[in-house]
């Protein structure tokens, strides 16, 4: 089992767009994407894990900053029901640990995906295998 946390804000990963030059991933995406599969790298080396995986992702972020400091406070640790859409965030995840973690994303048999608002903005990622 390993578990990183990666302190980024957790962003839904963006339907492919289409352009002059075809389909194209946005930018934004590219770049959490690359980040999590960097910091993942750089903690954890060896080849990626093989059979069945369990993912657990706790995505904490901060409340929107026009809130009253007492609606802030009272919401730590209250669920987010606002966007980014849970599974979206998994995907990000997912595609992002691809050949760095387990070799592709359709090994992960179980997860878990919670989405919290948290004094700072931040990705916690459990990787285990099954």
């Amino acid at each position: 089992m390993a578990t990183l946390t990666i302190p980024m804000r957790a962003i839904g990963k963006a339907r492919p767009r289409l352009g002059r030059n075809g389909t194209y991933t946005p930018e934004a995406t590219k770049a959490a994407q690359n980040q999590i599969g960097w910091e993942w790298a750089a903690a954890f080396s060896g080849p990626p894990l093989v059979g069945p995986i369990r993912l657990t992702i706790r995505a904490e972020y901060t409340p929107p900053a026009s809130w009253s400091a007492k609606k802030r406070q009272a919401a730590m640790g209250t669920w987010k029901t606002t966007k980014p859409d849970f599974d979206n965030v998994a995907k990000l995840v997912g595609d992002a640990l691809n050949n760095v973690a387990f070799g592709d994303d359709a090994q992960v048999a179980d997860a878990s995906i919670e989405k919290v608002f948290g004094p700072e903005d931040k990705i916690i990622i459990t990787v285990e295998s099954i």
